[in-house]
């Protein structure tokens, strides 16, 4: 069963071990417990438009997931061009839940279950992973995403994939 639930601060030291997990290394800056605190704390707080939830797979912590409107990031939204549009980041962190095929039905629950309640009016969801990332494109074109362009994002590029909603 695949559930969710919001991030709290004693989530912090799973972050920062799935973070630097060898899958997942290359895709995250290095963090510490001080760094996840600052960046982290403000969405547990509700002060930051970005809402973050831990996943759990059959009631252990899998990975995480957030998601933002997309208007709330001024530079984000003129690389990607979505202004209506709700963004989803994610991560399978820990290792025996990698490579099993869940993280489509990770990000098909996460939508209908969390993104799509908390932003009702949206008619897209955008993601934008490393351009190379192979195995979260892929996730994501199995979810039903489609893939549009590469864009540059904080001066990396990244491929904007588009899912629209019904």
């Amino acid at each position: 069963m695949i559930t969710f639930r919001a991030i709290t601060q004693a989530d912090f030291a799973s972050l920062v071990r799935w973070r630097s997990a060898p899958h997942a290394a290359r895709w995250f800056e290095p963090l510490d417990l001080a760094t996840a605190e600052a960046k982290y704390q403000a969405r547990i707080d509700g002060t930051s438009p970005t809402r973050m939830h831990i996943v759990e797979i059959d009631g252990e912590d899998a990975g995480y997931l957030q998601h933002y409107l997309v208007r709330d990031y001024p530079d984000y939204l003129a690389a990607v061009g979505e202004p209506n549009a709700a963004g989803i980041d994610f991560l399978i962190g820990e290792d025996r839940f990698v490579g099993k095929g869940l993280g489509p039905r990770v990000i098909r629950a996460y939508i209908r279950d969390v993104v799509v309640p908390a932003h009702r009016s949206i008619r897209k969801i955008v993601s934008t992973p490393a351009f190379d990332n192979a195995r979260s494109i892929r996730a994501l074109e199995k979810a039903g995403f489609l893939q549009r362009t590469t864009i540059d994002v904080d001066g990396k590029p990244e491929r904007l994939c588009i899912l629209q909603l019904s």
